[in-house]
């Protein structure tokens, strides 16, 4: 019961108090707030912030403006403070005083905020030890706020910013030396430069094989003769990096790129007498454009090899397989002791410019034993690579095709021999043409061909004519002596006329010219074995 008496008393007393309060309040004249000032801290570390702390007497809250921003006034207690974040410059701060009722007294304090020079900038360089286009740059600097980061590496280049403690990655595209240039800044207009920073990029040389895949090897190329060859995504597959090269309209016949700098390959090619052949996939517009391709000698330019093959198909990537046991015409041959360290690729060759794109990659040593699938003398109807009947154009009245051996037997034991049918209802010149890849090369002049003929002195045209001019050609005709029977005929083409760089690539066949077939057996010819003596 006294407990519960003592809390009445308790309760009666705070009432008393609060009511006598509220009478005081209501008699008391309130002070308007006067000497109204601010304690001001500014950061020493150039980041511009600041601390306000308001006091005046008589006030109990206050309003204030900083000065960078037109009417928007924050609100602090007494004995509280305000922080807030400047850029560099003079700034006017309004600081507005409130007592109790609402009286208000107000000043204005002027600010300048000036950020200090940045002071003991040091550029530190990484370099990847395992991708080595990259480099890793991390400046460091008293009073600095922020880098801007130059690589050097391009023309009007437009800096990297990073913030302090902060750093900047860069893969260069070519090797060489390159200078760093890194300017501190401030936060406002003071900044500090330094540009004595170089750092060399120092890339593997390109070598066989090649396939623009490795992100160490400089896959530099030059280009001659008016082609543009750039870096490019497979046609076919985006994952896959290859080159592309233009031959624009106007570029030369000659116009082609040499894979590699200056320098060439990183070693000798690994050629040998029983290792002759580089295979390249090469993407074409077209089917039976020539490509050629030429290896050198990179420390005398006189030692070279040029070997020719034919494109197979259109808008698709195909390997050709270049032997250089088999040199274009009027090149020289190769030898073993020569050190080819240099390779070019000709598209088109022979061709001035029309606007052709080419793209090529996996350039590499290929196996002598690997399949042929490019038809190029000698022939002899064997490959079970190449396809003879895309390689075999008929013309008037001719029909030539591939079978088996009819008389495996004497000087031709082969399985697989052509055929050749003068029909009925053709021309007096009536024949067929085989296409091979490259341009036949003449170091040797007589021709022999293994005729199988059902009739003595059947008159046998070989005939050899340019791609594409019809009117550049040379023709030797023979008569047979045997009948049903195998034997060589030897044709000499010593007159041949390979001036101005004249080349031939169409191997034409046409049997008793100037007489038409009926196509019956007295008109039915094998053939095989067309080749240099």
């Amino acid at each position: 019961m006294k407990k519960k008496h003592q809390y009445i008393l308790y309760i009666f007393w705070v009432i008393f108090v609060a009511v006598l309060a509220c009478n005081k309040i209501e008699d008391a004249q309130y002070q308007k707030p006067s000497e109204v000032n601010a304690l001001i801290n500014t950061s020493s570390d150039n980041s511009g912030n600041i601390t306000i702390t308001p006091n005046s007497n008589g006030g109990i809250s206050y309003l204030i403006n900083f000065g960078d921003t037109l009417n928007k006034f924050y609100s602090v207690l007494q004995g509280y403070s305000l922080n807030h974040k400047y850029k560099e410059g003079q700034y006017v701060v309004t600081i507005k005083a409130y007592s109790f009722d609402a009286q208000v007294d107000s000043i204005t304090k002027p600010i300048t905020i000036t950020f200090n020079s940045p002071q003991n900038l040091v550029i530190n360089i990484t370099k990847d030890a395992n991708l080595l286009r990259n480099i890793t740059v991390s400046p460091t600097a008293d009073y600095a706020t922020a880098f801007n980061v130059y690589f050097g590496d391009v023309a009007n280049e437009v800096p990297i910013q990073i913030n302090k403690d902060s750093s900047a990655k860069h893969s260069y595209a070519n090797p060489g030396t390159y200078k760093i240039k890194v300017v501190a800044l401030s936060g406002g207009s003071n900044t500090l430069t330094d540009s004595s920073k170089s750092v060399t990029i120092t890339l593997n040389q390109i070598d066989l094989p090649i396939n623009f895949e490795d992100p160490n090897v400089y896959y530099k190329t030059i280009d001659f003769g008016g082609d543009l060859t750039v870096d490019a995504t497979d046609p076919l597959n985006p994952n896959n990096k290859v080159k592309k090269t233009t031959k624009p309209s106007g570029a030369d016949t000659w116009a082609g790129v040499t894979i590699g700098d200056t320098n060439g390959l990183a070693n000798n090619l690994p050629l040998t007498a029983t290792k002759t052949m580089i295979s390249v996939l090469v993407y074409s517009p077209a089917a039976n454009i020539p490509v050629r391709l030429k290896i050198e000698n990179k420390l005398n330019l006189n030692q070279s090899v040029e070997t020719e093959v034919l494109t197979k198909s259109a808008n698709a990537w195909d390997t050709l397989v270049f032997d250089f046991s088999k040199p274009v015409s009027g090149t020289p041959a190769w030898s073993a002791s020569v050190p080819y360290n240099k390779i070019s690729i000709f598209f088109g060759f022979g061709s001035a410019g029309t606007g052709q794109v080419f793209y090529f990659d996996d350039i590499k040593i290929a196996a002598n034993n690997q399949v042929v699938t490019t038809l190029a003398l000698p022939i002899d109807f064997q490959s079970s690579g190449i396809d003879y009947a895309s390689k075999i154009t008929d013309f008037d009245g001719g029909h030539l095709t591939v079978v088996a051996n009819p008389n495996s037997s004497g000087i031709n034991t082969s399985t697989t021999v052509a055929k050749m049918i003068k029909g009925p209802g053709g021309q007096t010149w009536g024949g067929s043409y085989l296409l091979v890849d490259a341009p036949i090369s003449f170091t040797s002049k007589i021709f022999k061909m293994k005729v199988y003929s059902p009739r003595l002195g059947a008159k046998v045209l070989l005939k050899f004519e340019n791609i594409t001019t019809s009117s550049i050609n040379k023709e030797v005709e023979l008569t047979t002596t045997k009948v049903n029977e195998w034997e060589e005929l030897s044709f000499d083409f010593s007159t041949i006329d390979l001036s101005g760089g004249k080349t031939y690539q169409k191997v034409v066949i046409i049997i008793d010219n100037g007489t038409r077939g009926d196509g019956t057996a007295n008109y039915t010819f094998y053939l095989d074995d067309i080749k240099q003596n």
